[in-house]
């Protein structure tokens, strides 16, 4: 309840259905223009996100079941479209970023090995899923949205004025 008095929803995979229909509502007004939520994100939620924020590494999120594993690309893919949808977003193009962790958190001796261990596989399981997502790719190159908008006005210019260079586009 704290939380909604500033107006952060949460949503989590124990929610009841119930409360999981408010949040829903909530976030879908824009009352609640943040969201803090586990990976449930993937499991079919059309709500208005400009920006997905994925700490602790997108890659080394795990799916709360017996297996345990690191998102597949589809997974992350999905969880990264939540981004700027097409007239349920407020900008052109969505953005998802992750924060994979460079340092220790902590002071203690004890907890300092676990966490740089934690560290590691971080920026593992982070460059694993980027590996996965390149060579799903054409090419290994992902680009955005943006880039692909502006590379096909670049070809539908080009053949109709017959531009031979991206300085005649420019000019």
């Amino acid at each position: 309840m704290r939380l909604l008095d500033h107006g952060v929803a949460t949503s989590h995979d124990q929610m009841p259905q119930r409360l999981r229909r408010l949040m829903t509502y909530l976030i879908d007004r824009r009352i609640c223009p943040v969201t803090l939520a586990t990976v449930t994100l993937t499991e079919g939620v059309n709500l208005p996100f400009d920006i997905i924020f994925a700490s602790n590494g997108a890659a080394s999120m795990r799916k709360h079941s017996s297996r345990q594993s690191c998102l597949s690309t589809t997974e992350f893919r999905n969880l990264a479209g939540r981004a700027g949808r097409p007239g349920a977003a407020e900008s052109i193009e969505g953005m998802t970023l992750v924060a994979v962790p460079e340092s220790p958190s902590t002071t203690a001796a004890g907890q300092r090995n676990k966490q740089l261990n934690q560290i590691r596989r971080a920026a593992q399981d982070y460059n694993n899923l980027l590996g996965r997502l390149q060579v799903e790719d054409a090419g290994g190159i992902v680009y955005s949205p943006l880039v692909v908008l502006l590379r096909s006005i670049w070809v539908k210019a080009a053949a109709q004025f017959g531009l031979q260079t991206q300085e005649q586009f420019l000019a």
